[in-house]
Formats: structure tokens, sequence, C-alpha cells
């Protein structure tokens, strides 16, 4: 049976997310549909709180989306994490469609270290080919179709 997180780890969490200047926010309901999101100007990390029942998937999650934090304040693919979409080119769009993919592969790396320094005994969930779909159904689709939510980024 999978273990809950502890107050202790939520502090720990909510710590973590401070160094890279978020805040940390449990949710009842997702307006992605995903474990969790990160509001790139807010710099708010949203995780469903269901995800508190098991440490492994909650781990996954923090560390993902502050891996989204990390490659904004180190410029990793600048135009999948620019905070205001509202003023994207249309060659701009699809930088960020034909990137994306290889921005979240570049986020789950940066998590599984993180993951492996903070406890080596927990693996990693990351993104696979069903998420790849998930991103391009759900989240680039608004890019393409020139109707997308404002200063989201939808992962995990």
């Amino acid at each position: 049976m999978a273990k809950r997180v502890s107050k202790k780890e939520l502090a720990q969490a909510r710590a973590l997310i401070k160094e890279y200047r978020g805040k940390l926010y449990l949710s009842t309901n997702l307006t992605s549909g995903a474990a969790g999101e990160v509001n790139l100007e807010t710099r708010c990390i949203s995780i469903a709180r269901t995800s508190l029942a098991n440490r492994q998937i909650f781990w996954s999650i923090i560390l993902h989306e502050v891996g989204h934090l990390y490659c904004i304040d180190n410029n990793r693919y600048p135009i999948f994490h620019k905070a205001n979409r509202e003023r994207l080119t249309a060659r701009d769009k699809r930088a960020l469609v034909l990137t994306a993919w290889r921005a979240e592969q570049y986020v789950d790396q940066w998590a599984l270290r993180e993951l492996e320094k903070l406890y080596p005994e927990l693996e990693y969930l990351g993104y696979d080919s069903s998420h790849k779909r998930w991103l391009h159904q759900n989240y680039l689709c608004y890019f393409k179709d020139q109707r997308f939510k404002k200063n989201r980024v939808y992962s995990c």
C-alpha cells in the first residue's frame, strides 16, 4: 500500500517551491484535468489534493512542476515557458508546439535527478507516449486553434 504524504513532507515541498519563488496550492478541481499545473505568470503550482495519498505521485508532480520554474529561471525552452502568451506571433506558436515535448522531457529529466537527491527510494513517474498525446490534445491544441487559456502550462 502506498504511503501518504506527511505534514513534514508537505512543508518540505512548500519550502522547496518557495526557493523557486513559487507557491503551492492544493486543489480539488484543476482546470486542465491534469494532476498538476503551474501558472507561469504568478509562479503558483496547483496539484490535485488526491496526490497526497501517495508519496511517489506527490513528489513526481511537485518536482515536475518545480522543474518548469527552474526552466523559467534558467532560460530553458523559453518559448514554452513564456508567461505572456497573448502576444505570441504565429511563428512563436509554431515554435512552442514543436518544442513542447522536448521541454516536457527536459523537465522530467530535471525532476528525476532532483527526486534521486531528495528521496532515492522513490521512483519518478514521468511522461510517456500517452502523455505526449494528452499534451497535444488538451494543451497544444489551444495554440494551434488560437483558443488557449492564458498563462498556463499543463503537465504531469
